[in-house]
């Protein structure tokens, strides 16, 4: 059986989810793989720097101001 990756997709919470920390999300899929899987809330405030971010998802940055992500619509 073919492994089916979900980079680049979105989970969305089931509203009868009773988890404090899932509960009402929007997950963006950054990366998963064989390696395991690496997303994003995007419809919640972060404490993250965007220079983290894009570091943590191996993404080349030359200048980058230590702005906080922003996220959500």
């Amino acid at each position: 059986m073919a492994k089916t990756y979900l980079t680049h997709c979105c989970l969305i919470a089931p509203p009868q989810l009773n988890d404090d920390f899932f509960a009402e999300t929007i997950i963006y899929i950054a990366r998963h793989d064989k390696q395991g899987a690496q997303g994003l809330i995007i419809n919640r405030p972060s404490h993250i720097k965007i220079n983290e971010l894009l570091t943590d998802l191996d993404i080349s940055i030359d200048v980058v101001k230590p702005h906080a992500v922003l996220e959500g619509g």
